[in-house]
């Protein structure tokens, strides 16, 4: 008896102590409950809920409620919502679409505040909910601690516009079952050896038609990511892309020798001839088994697996120059912004864009968006510099991450789809030129100039 006397002291002691329960501060108890609309496009909501979740968790107060929506009504969901003043408090738009959207979305404050629940105490620990201040980056803050691209992208007249969790740059899929077929021990390691590997992958009939080819490149209309491949190649030789007044690709020369060099892979009669512009999408090709190399993002490996689960591929870095130092990569991914509180709204609306800034500085941070990365169903690389080391000895992202630190975009005007349309449309001009005998450079020069014009608002 005496003994359990003691026991039921000592559990008494053990709560006064440690501290049960959960106090709240006034002003947290005068904060009122906010749910925060998220829209978003490709991701689901169970990649989302492993940043919603935790920070709900963390912030009992802050409730985010993610819709995803079809891509044919993204953008018309949006403005009728914000017309209807039913729109969502964050959503996501790719990192080349930032300034279309800058008159519907908020800049990050310099502070932000927000209800927290806090661990307190060392030998008696008890928990509050309270509210804390919490400060935004400044942009040199959040040059130090995201990706070059990141810093480029998002920072506009000195204001932070959007936030990503990830950053995708391309890498490349390669067939084994195709080189083992061909005798081919290693996969191609660079442009040189690509070309060299092609004379023997790449296989015609009797007729001159390509039954098998090496990888899918020379053609605009039926390669998935052709702007992204095309910008790439063209950074690998040094062109400069832009600057905030426009495009610049147009005065080097050397983006005349890239696009050749691309158009070459569809030019019948040379040793690298493996692709044209009537052959089935290159995404298609590779998951038939009927193309052995295939240039994509990160997020082409779930859609391969799950359209044919027993195709033998692996993945490596991004095809480079022989001997080439820095390796340049086109960088493709979305972010998040938060939307703007019409000048007439409530102080409860103004509260949410600011409490959604909260949420988008706090889930981005590395402890928090690791687990969103280590999806095992959907593994995404990183935006944050201090996870890239971590990342390139990852299996998986390992040959995707081996480039994030020299990941570029380029457009950074109003009409992403104009620009794409017109760099795409300049390739096959400077194709038909090339085999007419007529000199490309006035088409590239067009193109430039025509891409430099949406770099001004829309009136």
């Amino acid at each position: 008896m005496k003994t359990k006397y003691s026991l039921l002291i000592l559990l008494a002691l053990f709560f006064i102590l440690t501290g049960l329960g959960c106090k709240t501060t006034k002003d947290a108890a005068q904060f009122p409950d906010l749910t925060l609309q998220y829209w978003g496009l490709f991701e689901d909501s169970g990649s989302i809920k492993r940043l919603t979740g935790p920070y709900s968790q963390r912030h009992p107060k802050i409730h985010l409620s993610y819709t995803k929506l079809r891509e044919d009504e993204y953008v018309d969901r949006m403005l009728k919502g914000w017309v209807l003043g039913e729109g969502p408090d964050l959503f996501m738009i790719p990192n080349t679409r930032i300034r279309e959207f800058l008159e519907y979305i908020a800049p990050m404050p310099s502070t932000m505040t927000a209800p927290v629940m806090i661990e307190q105490g060392t030998i008696k620990k008890e928990t509050i909910e309270k509210v804390e201040t919490y400060n935004g980056y400044t942009t040199r803050q959040l040059r130090d601690t995201f990706l070059d691209v990141v810093y480029d992208d998002v920072v506009i007249h000195d204001q932070i516009y959007a936030l990503p969790y990830s950053v995708d740059t391309l890498s490349v899929y390669y067939n084994r079952d195709i080189l083992r077929a061909n005798n081919i021990a290693l996969p191609a390691g660079n442009w040189s050896e690509l070309i060299e590997q092609a004379k023997t992958i790449s296989k015609l009939d009797a007729n001159d038609n390509l039954v098998q080819s090496t990888i899918a490149l020379g053609a605009s209309n039926n390669i998935p990511v052709a702007f992204d491949i095309i910008s790439t190649l063209m950074m690998q030789v040094g062109v400069e892309m832009s600057d905030a007044s426009g495009a610049r690709f147009q005065s080097n020369p050397e983006s005349l020798s890239a696009i050749q060099f691309y158009l070459s892979f569809a030019q019948k009669g040379l040793q690298n001839y493996s692709w044209h512009d009537t052959m089935p999408n290159a995404l298609d090709a590779f998951t038939s088994g009927k193309l052995a190399y295939f240039i994509g993002y990160p997020y082409h490996k779930r859609r391969i697996e799950e359209t044919n689960p027993n195709l033998d591929f692996d993945i490596i870095p991004m095809f480079a120059p022989e001997n080439a130092g820095t390796l340049s990569n086109y960088a493709s991914y979305w972010v998040t912004v938060v939307a703007k509180p019409p000048d007439d709204s409530s102080a409860i609306e103004k509260k949410k864009a600011e409490v959604a800034w909260q949420y988008l500085l706090e889930s981005t941070k590395a402890q928090n968006v690791r687990p969103f990365l280590n999806n095992p169903a959907n593994p995404r690389t990183t935006a944050l510099r201090a996870l890239v080391d971590e990342q390139k000895s990852d299996f998986m992202l390992g040959p995707f991450a081996q480039n994030l630190l020299n990941a570029r975009s380029w457009y950074r005007g109003y009409d992403y789809a104009f620009a794409e349309k017109t760099f795409l449309e300049m390739i096959d001009q400077v194709k038909n030129a090339l085999s007419t005998g007529i000199s490309p450079q006035s088409f590239i020069q067009a193109a430039g100039d025509l891409i430099s014009q949406s770099y001004s608002p829309r009136q």
